[in-house]
């Protein structure tokens, strides 16, 4: 019996991250499951939503690095293609409940849920902001901004 519509939402290729598959299985026994994600997942009773983006050229990735370094989180979130894109596709979804696949899928999740009415679950792994903590640029970086995310959001 099917109970409702779950979306499930990665910045990954769903067919390849065991997490996220192991959610899209589970959930399917009882609700309706899309995946929004950067493939398709390829589980039977899933209804896949691919977001079509293409990796930036490492010029232009390499320019986005100014943000972070100067604080300019939110600029840094929603200026990137990736999540432009992402909005794009999930404002098209339909659903109950929003499983996010990580801090970064988080702010995105909350700004459609808060206009859909949808409730949003949040797959943090681990502390985002040390999950790399012995490698350099990250320090740098990233974890700096992982900290906002999950400060903020």
């Amino acid at each position: 019996m099917i109970k409702g519509n779950v979306c499930v939402m990665s910045f990954t290729d769903p067919s390849s991250d065991p997490r996220v598959n192991r959610h899209i299985k589970t959930l399917r026994a009882a609700y309706a499951v899309c995946v929004v994600g950067l493939g398709p997942s390829r589980i039977d009773g899933a209804l896949d939503t691919v977001i079509p983006y293409k990796s930036m050229n490492i010029i232009r990735r390499m320019s986005r690095l100014v943000l972070p370094l100067i604080h300019r989180y939110e600029q840094f979130y929603w200026k990137n293609p990736l999540m432009v894109m992402a909005e794009k596709v999930l404002r098209e979804v339909q659903c109950d409940v929003i499983l996010t696949n990580d801090v970064v899928t988080l702010p995105l999740a909350l700004r459609i849920a808060k206009e859909r009415g949808w409730k949003v679950i949040l797959d943090a792994h681990e502390y985002a902001p040390l999950e790399f903590e012995d490698r350099f640029l990250w320090n740098l970086l990233i974890s700096p901004y992982m900290d906002y995310l999950c400060r903020t959001y």
